[in-house]
């Protein structure tokens, strides 16, 4: 839930675990594409 957050460390609540997230962001999306719903792809073909 903290990671959905974004928060970069996230602690278990049952545990002593503890996990910090590195990465960077903007690499990590680079080249990522991302597809449009269905329904919106119909208004634009509909367009």
């Amino acid at each position: 839930e903290d990671l959905e957050n974004g928060e970069e460390v996230a602690m278990c609540p049952s545990c002593s675990l503890i996990i910090k997230v590195i990465y960077d962001k903007e690499l990590f999306m680079s080249g990522e594409v991302i597809e449009a719903p269905p329904e919106l792809k119909l208004q634009q073909a509909q367009s």
